[in-house]
């Protein structure tokens, strides 16, 4: 799963569970709903600095916006794009008809 739609999720989540509106949110962290909509929806990027806003506005440490992501030693398909960039394109191809 994308981390920018996860997060997406955990923000609504944890929106809906302090009662808030997407308005009330953007109001809070000095944005439009627009933007409160778009982080949800997982189709922004937001800055550490936004991540932090964002958990102010929430009343929730900056870490349970993250709650749920899976761990990097974990994800199999990073950690076999990490091995092949070191081992370089010749490895690669080798692999690959071998």
């Amino acid at each position: 799963m994308d981390v920018r739609r996860k997060l997406g999720e955990n923000v609504r989540l944890l929106r809906l569970q302090a009662n808030l509106t997407q308005q009330e949110v953007a109001d809070r962290i000095g944005v439009d709903r627009a933007h409160v909509s778009a982080l949800e929806a997982g189709t922004r990027n937001p800055t550490i600095l936004s991540l932090w806003h964002i958990s102010l506005a929430l009343g929730v440490k900056i870490t349970d916006l993250l709650q749920d992501f899976p761990s990097q030693s974990g994800d199999s398909a990073l950690a076999k794009k990490r091995a092949s960039k070191r081992r370089g394109p010749r490895a690669r191809k080798e692999e690959s008809a071998g």
